[in-house]
């Protein structure tokens, strides 16, 4: 992943963190706790370790990367793209290994401060003497005229690199075997899971170069030798970009492999057009998307949303959907039967108080500042909050009347909001206006929904004497 970044938010101007959607003040409430460093905030509250989008803006607001301080060696590898070679300053060993496509925060220290970038690794992951980076330089780019300056006067500037995060190949394993459809630089994942060792089984490598790589393509035909891989090269300075045929051909030739997809938007649409039109389920689908360009002023740029994400939300919209039906149409005898015994109301009503409130431990660790803990927690209150339509059909024996209406439909409406939250947006600039609309109204909607689940169950203990 080589994120082209060039500015972020500046510090109290809107977003920092496009994932956690964290702002300056959450940066700096965690920087006031002890986190002396942009490496600890980062450790601390999580922003920029999902794809490191937001590393120059937490960076500015601390004043410090952190880090291991490096010696690099620049090669050029290429009319616009570094190879890169680190190596710790006081000649030890880095001191945590590297998974295979995490990527590390490079920082430079310039005339006007620090200048910080992710990048994937593409050293083999348990080699803790150096870490290797292939980096496009970008026309005009502050960090590219800062890495062309090392390649002349490597000690002319101080250097960091953080410790290596994200999760770039999720739950791929040594049991899946992995194909890649990479794109220019986008090759950096493919190289890093061929050198990998037995943590990974690439099979395949499909690479599309729209110059000729005097390096990086005999580097990937070395490295795809030595783990039995195939490998295709497609140069679009003389074809163009790969058509949806040609990449077509590619992937019925393996119907059983994880896809990993990485490059420009212009390839990732051929290569998506391809996958979908072979017939490959989405399970199979991954990919590492380049980060576009920020504004100074704006905000941080936003992850995409993953696959699991967008199974919950599509299954939160088919259970609401499922639920205006079931209350529209009349209900069979034996199911009105069924819903009137008071043990299948007890599991069915007690069942939708745990999930409401599981509900509450994502925005209660988020409000007490464990930022690190809602990341792990933000999947589980999305599923959660999916499978809510479902319990409440389950527990309605009608559609009730007065508060018990008002519970239905806010609960209902609430998973419908849940659905379209701030990954369903693609653009950064357009996802943080929506997100000023759409928190409010989810917070309103999720205070109303549990104010009245316990109006109704104190009701029922009053007037039933038990929780029945």
């Amino acid at each position: 992943m080589v994120p082209t970044m060039e500015a972020t938010a500046s510090p109290g101007a809107g977003m920092v963190c496009g994932c956690l959607a964290l702002s300056a003040a959450d940066i700096e409430r965690c920087a006031a706790r002890g986190a002396g460093d942009a490496e600890r905030v980062a450790a601390d509250c999580g922003a920029s370790t999902h794809c490191g989008a937001c590393a120059q803006a937490v960076i500015r607001l601390v004043g410090d990367p952190g880090g291991v301080r490096v010696r690099a060696t620049v090669d050029r590898v290429g009319d616009d793209a570094l190879r890169i070679v680190l190596r710790p300053a006081d000649g030890g060993e880095f001191d945590a290994s590297c998974r295979p496509g995490q990527h590390a925060v490079l920082a430079v220290r310039g005339p006007f401060g620090w200048i910080a970038r992710p990048y994937t690794v593409t050293s083999p992951a348990e080699d803790r003497s150096q870490r290797e980076l292939i980096v496009r330089i970008r026309p005009g780019g502050r960090m590219g005229a800062a890495l062309l300056a090392l390649a002349s006067a490597p000690d002319a500037a101080e250097i960091r690199l953080g410790r290596p995060q994200g999760r770039a190949f999720g739950r791929l394993t040594a049991k899946r075997p992995v194909a890649f459809l990479c794109g220019g630089v986008g090759l950096t994942p493919a190289l890093a899971a061929l050198r990998a060792g037995a943590s990974l089984r690439p099979i395949l490598v499909h690479a599309s170069f729209r110059t000729a790589e005097p390096v990086l393509e005999p580097l990937l035909r070395e490295c795809c030798g030595e783990r039995g891989a195939a490998l295709v090269v497609h140069h679009e300075d003389r074809d163009g970009l790969p058509t949806t045929a040609s990449l077509g051909e590619v992937i019925a030739s393996l119907p059983r492999v994880d896809w990993f997809v990485c490059g420009p938007d212009g390839y990732r649409d051929v290569a998506f057009a391809a996958l979908r039109q072979a017939g490959i389920p989405a399970r199979r689908i991954h990919e590492e998307r380049f980060v576009a360009a920020a504004e100074a002023a704006g905000p941080a740029p936003a992850r995409q949303r993953t696959v699991a994400e967008a199974r919950w939300a599509k299954l939160a919209v088919a259970l609401s959907v499922a639920w205006l039906v079931s209350v529209a149409l009349p209900r069979p005898d034996a199911w009105l039967t069924l819903a009137s015994e008071d043990v299948f109301r007890w599991v069915t009503g007690w069942a939708l108080f745990v999930v409401l409130a599981v509900q509450w431990l994502f925005p209660i660790a988020r409000g007490r500042g464990r930022y690190d803990r809602a990341m792990r927690l933000e999947l589980w209150h999305r599923a959660s909050g999916s499978v809510a339509p479902a319990i409440l059909l389950l527990h309605q024996r009608s559609f009730g009347h007065g508060l018990l209406l008002a519970l239905g439909v806010a609960l209902v409406a609430n998973t419908v909001l849940g659905a379209f939250d701030k990954t369903a947006v693609r653009d950064g600039v357009r996802r943080e206006r929506w997100l000023r609309l759409w928190l409010p109204a989810h917070v309103v909607l999720s205070c109303t929904v549990t104010g009245l689940a316990l109006w109704h169950l104190w009701m029922v203990v009053r007037y039933q004497g038990a929780l029945v």
